[in-house]
């Protein structure tokens, strides 16, 4: 009960422990996902697209609590928000039909795209003609 208490409250769900899933948002749903995988204690910790649905805070407290439990045990994410994990994560690992097409540190990542990680991983990708990624608006996600 303890782990569960100390779980809910960094993935912020506590309010919501006693209420069905049926009932919760998608990004609320997520977190009590991630809540039930952290709970055995795996050595490794794989996780498709973690903050999904996930607001701009609450990805930051989530990628923020993967890179802490990353100290202790492999976690492995994938995800098409590349700028948003670089900060948390040392390790790059890019895959296109199953082949391994990078593995590398997110600066070095970004150095190859002239400062701008999705330009590299588009290139890398075959989307030569994208030469730009949007900037984000202050305070909102594009």
């Amino acid at each position: 009960q303890e782990k569960i208490a100390s779980l809910a409250e960094n993935l912020l769900i506590t309010p919501w422990l006693n209420q069905s899933m049926s009932t919760l948002s998608k990004g609320t749903r997520q977190r009590v996902h991630l809540v039930a995988s952290i709970l055995p204690d795996p050595e490794i910790l794989l996780l498709d697209e973690p903050t999904d649905g996930l607001d701009p805070l609450q990805q930051e407290k989530i990628l923020t609590f993967l890179a802490t439990l990353a100290k202790t045990r492999a976690v492995v994410i994938s995800t098409h928000q590349l700028h948003d994990v670089v900060p948390y994560f040392n390790r790059v690992l890019a895959l296109k039909n199953g082949k391994l097409m990078a593995d590398t540190t997110p600066a070095e990542l970004t150095r190859q795209g002239g400062g701008d990680i999705a330009i590299a991983y588009r290139t890398m990708m075959g989307n030569k003609n994208i030469t730009h990624t949007p900037k984000k608006a202050k305070g909102k996600k594009l």
